[in-house]
This record gives C-alpha cells, sequence and structure tokens, in this order.
C-alpha cells in the first residue's frame, strides 16, 4: 500500500490529489437557500469537484482568498509565503459576531469549540501536524480553534496525521518496509474519537461533506495496521493483562502487610473485593457513596444489593438497576466481612462520610482516592518480588487497574457463564452493537446478575446464620447493640442490612485462627477483643453461634430462587462435596452441578410439602377416629342411662368404660362429658407407632407429650414405661428440630442401635450412651441431635 502523495503543511506548493490542508470547505458558509433542491444539490456537488481538483498554491492561496483565512485575520496584509505558519498559528479565541441570517443552510456565528481537556491533546496534535507547526513548537493547552479552521479538515488529513504516528511518516510504504511500530491500531481508534468530539457536523463523511474522521479510507488504514499487528508487524501491546486468581488472592494477603494502619489492612481490600465482585472499574469504586448499599428487598437475610450509577456506561437510570452481592464460602473473599470490618473501623471515626472509602466530601475526593489506590498497589503489591513469583510462565503484559476488572468478567467465562450474562453483570449491555433490540431488553436481569454473582463467590454463595440453639439468646437486637452499633447508627433506616453484616461479623471475630494459618482476614484487633467481651457476657458453651448455609440460584419461570443447601441427605451431601460432576442423564450425556442441584431442592421442597401435609392429614384423621369413638361411647352411656341394657352392650364396651366418669346435671341426659384417658398403649413394637402415641395418642387415648405430672407418676408401671419412652423421645425431639423427617429419624436410630432392636434395648442404649458420649452432651456422635 502506497502512502499519500499530497505534502504536508509547510512545505513547497504543487499538485495536490487529496486536497490541500489550506483548502476550507467553503460550501456552506455563504450559501444561500435555493427553492430548487435539486439546483442546491448540484451546486454542492461542483463545490465538492473543485475542492477536490483544484490545484492551489500554500503561499498565496489566503493573499487571493480572503474571505476563507482563520477568523480575525482578513486584514492582515502579511500573507506572503514567509508569513503562512504565522497566520495560520495565530488563532483567535472570539467568535465572528457578524450576524447570521435566519435560514436554513446559515453558518450559527454563535457556535465555539466544545471543551474536553481529556480528547484536546489529539486535536492538538493534529491541527499542528495540518499546519505544519513543528514538533518542537505545537499548539499550546487551552487552544481554541475556530469553526472555519475544523472545516477545513479532510479525511486525507487525518489520514496522514494518523499515518505519521504509527508508521513513523505520513507517505509510508509497505514495499519499502515501513511497519506500524510506533502506534497501536487500539490507540489510533481512540484518536480518531477524540477528534470527532470536536467536528462541527456529526454525519458520516458522504460527497466532500460531513465528519471527516467517519470517512471510509480512515476506517480501512485502522484495519490495514490491525492485520499487520495480526502477523506480529506492528507495536507491541501495551494492554494491561488480566490478573489471574491467584494473583488477585496473592495481592489480598500481601496488601495488609504493607503497612499497620486500617487504610491498608481494611479500607483498600474492601475497595478491591467490591470492585472484584461488581466488575467495576477503579473510577466506579472509589464514587460509591454510604447511600448506595442496600438491603435486598426479596432475599433480606441472604444478599445486599448496591447501585453502579457512576459507571462511564451507564448514561440512563434503566441502565444501573440494582445489582446484588452474596457472602463467600472463601473468607478471604467474602464482602461481607470485609464490608462490616470497613463500616465499623470507618464510621466509627466518620459517622457522616459522604463517600465509602475517603473521608473528604468534594468532588476531587474519588479522583484523589483512585490515584492513591493506584499507587498503593503498584508500590506496595505488583513491584513486589513476593508477588511476581505468583505469574504464571508465559504470562506477558503489565498489570493495571484495569486487570482487576478483567480478572472477574474472565473467570466468570471460564465457568460457564455467558458473554451476556456477564455483560449485564460488568454493566456492558446498553452498548453492545448499539442495536435497536436492546432498547427493548430489560436490563433489570436478577437472575442474570445473580448467577455471575454466586460463580465470582470463590467458595460458593452463603449466608450467615444464627444455630438454632441460639437463637432466643443471640437476637436481633444484642447484635445491633454489641456488633454492628456504628453501622447501625449510621444505617438507622435499614435494619436489615445490619443484621446480615452483624452475622458476619460475628462470625470472623468468633473464628479461632490456628497459628501459621495464611489464609486469615486481617481483623482489627480492637473490634475483634470488643465483640469477643461482648459474646463472653452471654456465658454460653463454646459453640460458635453462627454457620454458613450454602445457596442455590436458580429461576423458577421468570422469577429469581434463592434456596438454602442443607446436607439432611445423601445427595445434598454430594453437591456440597463436588462429587456431583458428571452424572449420567437417560438418553447420554451428563447432568450439571446447577440442574442437579435445582433438581435437589425442588425435590426437598416436595418432600416437605407432602411430609407436612401427610402430618396434617394423619392428625386430622386421628382427631376424627378419637372424636367418632367419644361420641359413640356417650351415646351408649346415654342409652344405658335412659333404658337400661343394650343387648352386647356391656360385654364389649365393659373394657373401655371402666376408665370413663360420667357427670349427670339436672337429670340432663345430654349433659353425660367424658374424661380422656392418660394412658399409655402397651406392647409397642414401632420407633413410628412410639412417635405417633408421643406426637398425637394412639387407640383413642391421651398423647404422652400431654400429660401431667400427675397422670405420668400415677402408678408405679406408668411412671417406670413413661422414663424408658421418654429417652427416646427426647432423641427423637431433636432430630425432628434439626429438620428430619419420622421416616429418617427412625432410619438412623436403627442405623446406630441395631435394625432389629427392640424399643426396650433402644432404650437402655441410649440411657448408656448418656454416660459413655458425656462429651458430647450424652448422645451418640452418629445422630443428628
Amino acid at each position: 500500500m502506497a502512502g499519500p502523495t499530497n505534502p504536508t503543511a509547510g512545505g513547497s506548493g504543487g499538485g495536490v490529489d487529496n486536497g490541500s490542508p489550506f483548502t476550507l470547505d467553503t460550501r456552506n458558509s455563504h450559501l444561500q437557500p435555493d427553492p430548487n433542491p435539486q439546483a442546491y444539490r448540484q451546486h454542492t456537488q461542483n463545490w465538492h469537484l473543485r475542492d477536490r481538483h483544484a490545484t492551489t498554491n500554500n503561499n498565496n492561496y489566503f493573499a487571493n482568498n480572503p474571505d476563507d483565512m482563520v477568523e480575525g485575520e482578513a486584514d492582515n496584509p502579511a500573507v506572503g509565503g514567509a508569513a503562512v505558519d504565522e497566520i495560520m498559528g495565530d488563532i483567535l479565541h472570539t467568535n465572528n459576531d457578524t450576524a447570521a441570517g435566519a435560514t436554513a443552510y446559515t453558518i450559527n456565528t454563535t457556535w465555539s469549540m466544545p471543551r474536553r481537556a481529556a480528547y484536546e491533546p489529539h486535536l492538538r496534535s493534529l491541527m499542528s501536524f495540518v499546519h505544519g507547526r513543528p514538533e518542537i513548537d505545537p499548539y499550546q493547552k487551552d487552544t481554541t480553534f475556530t469553526r472555519n479552521q475544523l472545516l477545513q479538515l479532510q479525511p486525507e488529513h487525518i489520514r496522514d496525521w494518523l499515518g505519521k504516528k504509527s508508521f513513523g511518516k505520513p507517505n509510508w510504504s509497505y514495499e519499502a518496509g515501513d511497519r506500524p511500530t510506533h502506534y497501536r491500531s487500539s490507540s489510533m481508534e481512540h484518536s480518531k474519537k477524540c477528534v470527532s468530539f470536536f467536528m462541527p457536523h456529526d454525519s458520516p463523511w458522504v460527497n466532500g461533506a460531513g465528519n471527516p474522521t467517519k470517512s471510509g479510507i480512515i476506517t480501512d488504514l485502522i484495519k490495514y495496521v490491525k492485520k499487520l499487528e495480526v502477523r506480529g508487524e506492528g507495536a507491541e501491546s501495551k494492554a494491561k493483562r488480566a490478573l489471574s486468581q491467584v494473583e488477585f488472592r496473592g495481592e489480598l494477603r500481601i496488601l495488609p502487610n504493607h503497612k499497620d494502619d486500617l487504610k491498608h489492612k481494611v479500607t483498600y481490600r474492601t475497595f478491591g473485593l467490591l470492585q472484584y465482585h461488581t466488575i467495576g472499574r477503579v473510577d466506579d469504586t472509589a464514587h460509591f457513596e454510604m447511600k448506595d448499599p442496600r438491603s435486598h428487598d426479596k432475599f433480606a437475610d441472604a444478599a445486599l444489593r448496591i447501585k453502579v450509577t457512576w459507571s462511564k456506561n451507564v448514561n440512563d437510570e434503566r441502565e444501573c438497576p440494582d445489582q446484588i452481592l452474596f457472602g463467600s464460602g472463601d473468607d478471604e473473599y467474602c464482602l461481607l466481612i470485609a464490608l462490616i470490618l470497613h463500616f465499623e473501623t470507618f464510621l466509627e471515626v466518620n459517622p457522616e462520610a459522604k463517600y465509602m472509602f475517603t473521608k473528604a466530601d468534594d468532588d476531587e475526593a474519588p479522583n484523589r482516592l483512585k490515584t492513591n489506590y493506584r499507587t498503593v498497589l503498584k508500590k506496595a503489591v505488583w513491584d513486589k518480588q513476593e508477588f511476581k513469583d505468583l505469574s504464571e510462565d508465559g504470562e506477558e503484559g503489565d498489570i493495571g487497574t484495569h486487570s482487576k476488572r478483567k480478572l472477574p468478567a474472565t473467570y466468570a467465562i471460564i465457568c460457564g457463564m455467558l458473554t451476556e450474562q456477564v455483560e449485564i453483570r460488568g454493566r456492558w449491555k446498553g452498548a453492545r452493537g448499539n442495536k435497536i433490540v436492546n432498547r427493548y431488553i430489560d436490563t433489570k436481569q436478577l437472575y442474570q446478575d445473580a448467577k455471575v454473582a454466586e460463580v465470582l463467590c470463590i467458595g460458593g454463595a452463603i449466608m450467615y446464620e444464627i444455630v438454632e440453639e441460639l437463637k432466643d439468646t443471640i437476637t436481633d437486637d444484642w447484635l445491633l447493640l454489641n456488633v454492628v452499633p456504628h453501622t447501625r447508627r449510621r444505617f438507622s433506616n435499614d435494619k436489615n442490612l445490619c443484621l446480615v453484616l452483624a452475622k458476619a461479623l460475628l462470625y470472623i471475630c468468633l473464628k479461632e485462627v490456628q497459628e501459621g494459618d495464611a489464609a486469615v482476614v486481617p481483623v482489627p484487633v480492637i473490634l475483634r477483643n470488643r465483640v469477643r467481651s461482648a459474646y463472653a457476657l452471654l456465658d454460653l458453651d463454646e459453640q460458635h453461634p453462627v454457620k454458613k448455609v450454602p445457596l442455590h440460584i436458580h429461576r423458577v419461570s421468570e422469577s429469581l430462587v434463592i434456596n438454602k443447601i442443607t446436607n439432611d441427605n445423601s445427595i445434598g451431601a454430594m453437591i456440597n462435596n463436588g462429587t456431583t460432576a458428571g452424572v449420567a442423564a437417560v438418553g447420554g450425556g451428563s447432568i450439571s452441578n446447577e440442574i442437579l442441584q435445582t433438581l435437589v431442592i425442588r425435590m426437598q421442597n416436595c418432600e416437605q410439602a407432602v411430609q407436612q401435609q401427610a402430618t396434617s392429614l394423619h392428625s386430622a384423621i386421628t382427631e376424627q377416629h378419637n372424636f367418632n369413638a367419644r361420641q359413640f361411647r356417650i351415646l351408649n352411656n346415654n342409652v344405658r342411662c335412659i333404658t337400661g341394657t343394650i343387648q352386647g352392650g356391656f360385654h364389649y364396651q365393659n373394657r373401655n368404660n371402666q376408665q370413663l366418669t360420667f357427670v349427670n346435671t339436672n337429670g340432663d341426659a345430654d349433659a353425660v362429658v367424658e374424661d380422656t384417658r392418660a394412658t399409655l398403649t402397651p406392647n409397642l413394637r414401632c420407633l413410628k407407632s412410639l412417635w405417633n402415641e408421643y406426637q398425637f395418642g394412639l387407640q383413642g387415648r391421651k398423647a404422652a407429650r400431654m400429660f401431667t405430672t400427675a397422670e405420668r407418676n400415677k402408678d408405679r408401671v406408668t411412671k417406670q414405661t413413661y422414663y424408658r419412652r421418654n429417652i427416646i423421645w427426647d432423641v427423637m425431639s431433636k432430630q425432628m428440630r434439626r429438620g428430619l423427617t419420622i421416616e429418617q429419624s427412625v432410619n438412623e436410630i436403627h442405623s446406630v442401635y441395631g435394625t432389629r432392636a427392640s424399643i426396650s434395648t433402644i432404650s437402655k442404649q441410649i440411657a448408656k450412651d448418656r454416660r459413655t458420649y458425656a462429651h458430647n452432651d450424652g448422645y451418640h456422635p452418629n445422630l443428628s441431635v
């Protein structure tokens, strides 16, 4: 591909194929509206032909065409060849005050160059190149270019400028050995974008009019440079590579050890974890305010939510929906633990802080924060040999803060997430391809967002829960008062957020740390001691009061569903142990972990619903049976009271009636009332029947759990029988409270004491275990109590 033949500005004159840098496009500047549209189009085409084929002398063009000069320079007599550079370099900072005519094609003379500090260096570089200014004397900062100057720009000017930046010279030639080793194609695209921002016209370049940066010749040049880069003939890539999980974990461990202060141990560590879990930029995270994190409206006890309003891809409110935040099974990656450690230490000193990670509240505070964060990461982590040793062999490219956004996005894809799901979590969805269909797709994709959030939780998504036995002691009020007082004071209107974080803080503060354990979350000593002291005043057993409960995220129809995963059966245990991968499916293939988890959760829900209905039905049938029996006995006894003996009545009912007491008030036969029999059923052979006797009563008898002290001890036989059976009832009651069904309880007891063991044998063994396993509260270790 041969380079362009036009000379650069300020050089010697000559034939110009691609438009002189000094050729001013004035076809719209003084054009009056023509009532004939066809005539207007023809007139425009004529001006275009003049621009494309005119031969212009750079040294005397403005002398002969003073109207086309830079605004404010028309009266300048210095138009000779030596003064051209001076004329083009003198930029007026005010606009022409000439009143514009109220016509469709008249230039609006009040137009002024838009400003954007990050883009202006690229425009100054382009204009310095076009106007032939030497590289040592480019246009200075805050230079303002006029509309006429920008309208002079042609696609060929921008092409040559980009060619010089990439190849080192505008007249480059592949055959001559020129290669784009100075500027990457991505940098060319960025420069093109920056220049395009200042163009007076935004429409594509067609027939010599429009935005010159949107011409096909520039697009073709960038594509060509990309092709050379693929071949290894372009500039070396300076893009920041993604961090690996090993490197990120190393960062979480190295950073707190750099300095012994809360910023390094808590604040910056939490900053990095929040950026990771939201797939955010450093700028997004630095702008988080204290009002942004909130409790989740649907899953208040399991998760939080946050809205990333500062993301550069967010242009309207619908593009920044609430995003869910889970706890992680791996303590080092747990965002809930990191957040509450930061809140309790930060809000204690700065209770009225506006931003989450800096005490300053001015508009520039987030910018200073992200600059300091970059500096600290580079100095405290990335430049250290300890961190460099973590990188895998063959990894190329530098590391930057953007590497921390590439990590979660790449990791989610590796774990099987779809690109569209990652785009939703990372808030890229709105700009994907600029397709019209994306305007009609709801950005609030709860399930897609939650699935990616689950994958980013190393160790699985979890929630923290107070163990069942201590819920009456460790109440919500105790947690708010003793564990998270500073967070509660700031988030006084969000009790659920405080409770979710309080359980996480109580867990990590009471967790026993093994000496030499590398995976230690840096908890400030003062905070840990405060929480432990408050817990010690409760005088509870040495049992950890908080447990981690794994969460399973799935959907039913269009609704997001989050369920707890229990270990009550072998399938649930297989899921948690990760041994279900590759389970064969009917018809070939395999069932994924996610599908199997969903099936198990639904099976458990169905099983619980059926068991509840069966228990309710059994209770209703038993109650109806008892009612019918009482009514028949009352009826028979009333008949005897009135008419005497019913044939066969005493023979069949004497045994039942001998325990009854009848009362007759004022001779009213309908007022006969009976006492329910408080007796135990003899000769029970089945544990299930034993449980039904305790819960509901058998053969019309009173339920054993309803016996009074007098009824349990009315005679020696009843007292001994109740005592022996109560040993088994106590175990089965504890199993039920742990979530076991009656069938699971019976099977577990028989598996421990023998499948053929009688009720008496089981009772004796349990009583013996009270002495044998006194260290385990008197229960066999294989029993779920």
